[in-house]
Protein backbone atom coordinates (compact mmCIF):
# COMPACT_ATOMS: atom_id res chain seq x y z
CA UNK A 1 0.00 0.00 0.00
CA UNK A 2 1.12 3.56 -1.07
CA UNK A 3 -0.03 6.43 -0.02
CA UNK A 4 -0.99 8.60 -3.03
CA UNK A 5 -2.05 12.31 -3.59
CA UNK A 6 -3.77 13.64 -6.65
CA UNK A 7 -1.91 16.75 -7.82
CA UNK A 8 -3.74 20.19 -7.43
CA UNK A 9 -7.33 20.54 -9.59
CA UNK A 10 -7.49 16.73 -9.66
CA UNK A 11 -9.96 14.76 -7.94
CA UNK A 12 -11.78 11.18 -8.63
CA UNK A 13 -14.60 12.69 -10.44
CA UNK A 14 -12.33 15.31 -12.56
CA UNK A 15 -10.54 12.15 -13.56
CA UNK A 16 -13.45 10.09 -14.38
CA UNK A 17 -12.77 7.50 -11.76
CA UNK A 18 -15.70 5.43 -9.94
CA UNK A 19 -14.48 3.21 -7.54
CA UNK A 20 -14.63 0.62 -10.21
CA UNK A 21 -10.88 0.59 -11.72
CA UNK A 22 -8.07 -1.63 -10.69
CA UNK A 23 -4.82 -0.21 -10.09
CA UNK A 24 -1.30 -1.81 -11.00
CA UNK A 25 1.22 -2.03 -8.91
CA UNK A 26 4.51 -0.68 -10.03
CA UNK A 27 8.20 0.14 -8.66
CA UNK A 28 7.44 3.24 -6.20
CA UNK A 29 10.46 5.51 -6.14
CA UNK A 30 11.17 5.86 -2.51
CA UNK A 31 14.14 8.24 -2.78
CA UNK A 32 12.99 11.60 -2.21
CA UNK A 33 13.80 14.79 -1.75
CA UNK A 34 12.52 18.17 0.85
CA UNK A 35 11.63 19.92 -1.57
CA UNK A 36 8.72 17.27 -2.91
CA UNK A 37 8.61 14.62 -5.04
CA UNK A 38 7.90 15.02 -9.11
CA UNK A 39 3.93 13.08 -9.82
CA UNK A 40 4.55 9.74 -10.89
CA UNK A 41 2.24 8.44 -13.80
CA UNK A 42 0.05 5.44 -12.27
CA UNK A 43 -1.79 3.19 -14.46
CA UNK A 44 -5.21 1.99 -14.16
CA UNK A 45 -7.77 -0.38 -15.98
CA UNK A 46 -11.40 1.41 -16.07
CA UNK A 47 -14.04 -1.16 -15.34
CA UNK A 48 -14.53 -0.80 -19.30
CA UNK A 49 -11.25 -3.04 -19.40
CA UNK A 50 -9.23 -0.12 -21.71
CA UNK A 51 -6.34 1.10 -19.85
CA UNK A 52 -5.60 5.05 -18.75
CA UNK A 53 -3.05 6.71 -16.38
CA UNK A 54 -3.26 10.03 -14.33
CA UNK A 55 -0.10 11.89 -12.58
CA UNK A 56 -0.24 11.19 -8.42
CA UNK A 57 2.36 12.31 -5.86
CA UNK A 58 3.69 9.75 -3.85
CA UNK A 59 3.16 11.05 -0.22
CA UNK A 60 6.64 8.94 1.39
CA UNK A 61 7.17 12.50 2.77
CA UNK A 62 10.25 11.32 5.33
CA UNK A 63 13.20 8.42 5.64
CA UNK A 64 11.11 7.13 8.66
CA UNK A 65 8.46 6.47 5.85
CA UNK A 66 10.77 5.21 3.55
CA UNK A 67 11.91 2.68 5.86
CA UNK A 68 8.60 1.76 6.41
CA UNK A 69 7.75 0.95 2.82
CA UNK A 70 11.05 -1.22 2.55
CA UNK A 71 9.90 -2.95 4.83
CA UNK A 72 6.64 -3.57 3.63
CA UNK A 73 4.85 -1.48 6.44
CA UNK A 74 4.98 -0.43 10.33
CA UNK A 75 4.57 -4.17 11.92
CA UNK A 76 7.24 -5.87 9.56
CA UNK A 77 9.50 -3.01 10.50
CA UNK A 78 9.09 -3.34 13.69
CA UNK A 79 8.86 -6.78 14.38
CA UNK A 80 12.60 -6.89 12.33
CA UNK A 81 14.05 -4.41 14.51
CA UNK A 82 12.22 -6.17 17.76
CA UNK A 83 14.11 -9.50 15.95
CA UNK A 84 17.31 -7.88 15.92
CA UNK A 85 17.19 -6.55 19.22
CA UNK A 86 16.74 -9.79 20.74
CA UNK A 87 19.67 -11.34 18.63
CA UNK A 88 22.34 -8.69 19.87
Amino acid sequence: MVPLEFLPGDSAHSLGLDGEEIFEPWACPVSRNAAGPPPDRHPHHPADGSQDHFAVRVRIDTQQESLYYQHGGILPYVLRSLSELCQS
